[in-house]
């Protein structure tokens, strides 16, 4: 299963998920601590934020604000998953002086990818180079260095004292709502531009964002709206509307960044797999050229039009979706009636790749990039690579149903034309950004996440 159709289709750009439970809004402050003290084991904050929120904001949908008699400071609180389950709890203690806070980020250190303080020096990882390029940097901070740490809990977000404001585009599909839920877990303010004709703000791709300095003031600006990848055979028409709406889509919203005043520090864009082609088994990371077919360029012109946003000094971090596993929709709902039936199988020879990600995994990579002073690609799939065979015998575990029925490549050739290629081809995807970063995933392999989201189900 490929690429693009990962982050687009399994991501559900345009699909609408359930509304989450309403959020709770208490407020906490940033997590402290001295030399040698042992971080509390379920915590990853959310970013400090950079400009102070406005009053009042007419997004739409996640607009919250801490309510009156909400806990006080240095309580503990569970933090509800984005499926419905428990993430574990985020602890956090009384705020430290700016200097004292500094100092605590100098002596802080972490030099294993299993969780901070691990290690006995006091460095972190510097900029990495991959071949040509610089892939990503980072500072270091003390709520940085909680990001993605705790035990087989990477995707949990911990509380910051300040009421952050998000905008974020594609708020309703699967990705972008999984997002928004996490924020408003955190009682954070989430603007929701839509394209509806009646919203304010809005945007779009012909008219971009509206009115103008709709982002000004928000704390980061999240792009995820695109076309759907599989809504079709890649006509001429099709495969136009399929890049303009990411690439004119994402012009449009860098053009709202040179409008905003304060602007937005991070602009956190989508982007897929897709980048890499058909790889034939070779394991490629963000340092890796791109494929010459439309896919490939397509996620090249993407990114290119958000890198745009750096020369107003913005940070600027595209997330390469792999297939986006979760019990809500996306690829994972289309396929499972026919697995619970018996009638599910390889695609084809089933020998291609299949780059995967876990939706708890997608959030908390988004929000380790959030946290982490990361610019660039990063790569959002597990870390355990799986060929499309691998994946069809592990839902057909998980769901107790034979896998005896595949899929032949020409039938798709004959029903799909040119979009059979996501199907057919895939890229061996290493997330090299997010585990030299130290991320630590919650579903590394593809046995334990279908097994979680059959039991979610």
């Amino acid at each position: 299963m490929a690429a693009l159709t990962a982050s687009t289709t399994h991501a559900s750009w345009e699909g609408r998920a359930p509304n989450a439970d309403p959020a709770s809004s208490d407020k906490h402050t940033s997590i402290s601590r001295s030399p040698g003290a042992t971080p509390p084991a379920t915590t990853a904050p959310c970013p400090r934020s950079r400009t102070t929120p406005p009053e009042g904001n007419d997004g739409e949908s996640c607009n919250r604000t801490p309510p009156s008699g909400s806990p006080s400071r240095g309580v503990q609180r569970v933090i509800p998953s984005v499926q419905g389950s428990s993430l574990g709890s985020a602890t956090t203690t009384p705020s430290e002086s700016p200097s004292a806070r500094r100092a605590t980020s100098t002596r802080a250190c972490r030099s294993s990818p299993r969780g901070p303080f691990a290690g006995s020096t006091n460095t972190l990882p510097s900029a990495v180079t991959h071949g040509r390029s610089q892939l990503w940097r980072r500072r270091s901070t003390p709520e940085a260095e909680q990001v993605g740490r705790s035990q087989k809990l990477g995707h949990t977000p911990s509380v910051h004292s300040d009421s952050q404001r998000i905008s974020l585009t594609g708020g309703t599909g699967l990705v972008g709502s999984a997002i928004a839920r996490a924020h408003e877990h955190l009682g954070h303010r989430c603007q929701i531009l839509t394209r509806a004709p009646d919203a304010s703000p809005r945007w779009s791709v012909n008219h971009g964002v509206e009115p103008i300095g709709a982002l000004s003031g928000c704390d980061a600006v999240v792009h995820l709206a695109g076309e759907n990848v599989a809504n079709g055979r890649w006509t001429a028409a099709r495969k136009a509307a399929i890049r303009d709406s990411r690439v004119l889509g994402t012009q449009r919203i860098v053009e709202a960044l040179r409008n905003a005043s304060p602007r937005p520090p991070v602009l956190i864009c989508a982007s897929a797999t897709g980048f890499y082609g058909d790889t034939r088994g070779r394991e490629v990371d963000e340092s890796s050229p791109p494929a010459d077919d439309f896919l490939g360029r397509t996620c090249v012109e993407w990114e290119e039009a958000a890198a745009e946003a750096r020369s107003l000094n913005v940070r600027v971090v595209s997330l390469r979706l792999g297939v986006v596993l979760s019990d809500r929709g996306g690829a994972l709902a289309k396929m499972r009636p026919f697995f619970r039936a018996g009638l599910g199988g390889r695609i084809g020879r089933g020998e291609q790749a299949f780059p995967w990600v876990h939706i708890d995994d997608v959030v908390g990579a988004y929000f380790w990039a959030l946290t982490n002073d990361v610019d660039g690609p990063v790569n959002v799939v597990a870390p355990t690579p799986t060929t499309n065979a691998e994946f069809t015998r592990s839902l057909g575990r998980a769901l107790r149903r034979p896998t005896l029925l595949p899929v032949p490549a020409l039938a798709l050739r004959v029903a799909f034309g040119e979009m059979s290629t996501a199907l057919l081809t895939g890229a061996r995807v290493v997330p090299r950004v997010l585990k030299d970063g130290g991320y630590e995933f919650k579903y590394p392999r593809i046995d334990e996440a279908l097994v979680a989201l059959a039991e979610q189900d």
